[in-house]
């Protein structure tokens, strides 16, 4: 009978046309909790948006800001018949975020009810999505808990908890490949024939901010470049950590992972360190990729 129920209600949630999300204002991302009953990270999903203003209220004091995010069912323009579900995308975006169950709450719900993403979305869909390693679930999961109790108020931290979650995630981020967003030369599109170019051709965007720092933008995953790009055509480079170092622009004092997410500055500095402590050397570059230094100067890109 549970099993039946537990069936019926990822159907439920995967046939919604409207629900309410909660997103972090601590990360820009989907607000991620360790359940202390089950031990499985979740996610909140609401049916209500009356419930969901309520649980944003009820954990103020422990998350730091949350928001409503209203997730709909939008016509495709010009295709009759045809729609775009929010609600699904959102869900199918969790693997990459390696959060394993939805918490819903439906209107006629007293208490919310976990129910496993695996069950929710369709059969492979997940060993599908993440197989291809253009996507780092633990790193983003991992980063998201660092982010979400470092910008709380120092007076609301748990300190134990804090160092824990930064250390998972240095300890993945060391281990990781990481994305570049490259600009090709001027005057070539970036879906054409890119690979055959040589590096020293294109460009790195990078961010400035109103002070004057420049940021270089790295990515853990394809979907956040994407997100930084937003419609503009850019080209992917896969590097390991152990080799950004290589190509980092000379202006830029930090790198900015995940600039559309949850936006973490790693010094230039910090690098070599960072890996050391995990028992690990910084690189010399692949072959046939010139370093930071021969580029040419940056393009910018965005002001933050």
């Amino acid at each position: 009978m549970s099993q039946q129920n537990d069936m019926e209600l990822s159907k439920r949630i995967f046939g919604l046309d409207e629900a309410y999300a909660i997103r972090s204002g601590c990360t820009n991302m989907p607000y991620v909790r360790c359940s202390e009953q089950t031990v499985n990270d979740q996610v909140f999903l609401f049916e209500d948006e009356g419930q969901a203003k309520e649980f944003c209220s009820s954990c103020q004091d422990t998350a730091g800001p949350l928001a409503v995010i209203p997730l709909h069912t939008r016509p495709v323009p010009g295709q009759q018949g045809k729609a775009v579900s929010e609600v699904r995308s959102f869900l199918a975006s969790l693997p990459t975020l390696d959060v394993d169950v939805v918490f819903f709450k439906g209107r006629e719900m007293a208490e919310g009810q976990e129910c496993y993403v695996s069950d929710i979305l369709p059969a492979g869909f997940a060993q599908k999505l993440t197989k291809g390693g253009m996507y780092n679930p633990l790193l983003q999961l991992t980063g998201i808990f660092f982010c979400q109790q470092a910008r709380l108020p120092k007076e609301k931290q748990d300190r134990e908890e804090l160092q824990l979650a930064e250390e998972e995630f240095s300890a993945n981020l060391v281990k990781s490949s990481l994305f570049l967003a490259v600009l090709p030369p001027e005057g070539q599109d970036a879906g054409e024939g890119l690979a055959k170019v040589s590096l020293a051709k294109c460009r790195f965007p990078f961010i400035k901010n109103k002070k004057g720092n420049v940021f270089m933008p790295v990515f853990t995953d394809i979907a956040e470049l994407q997100k930084y790009a937003h419609g503009r055509r850019m080209a992917a480079m896969r590097v390991a950590f152990t080799k950004l170092h290589n190509y980092i622009l000379k202006d830029a004092e930090s790198c900015l992972i995940n600039p559309a997410g949850f936006a973490l500055p790693l010094p230039k500095k910090q690098l070599a360190p960072l890996a050391a402590r995990f028992g690990l050397k910084m690189e010399a570059p692949d072959p046939g990729l010139a370093p930071a230094g021969q580029q040419p100067a940056p393009q910018q890109e965005q002001n933050s």
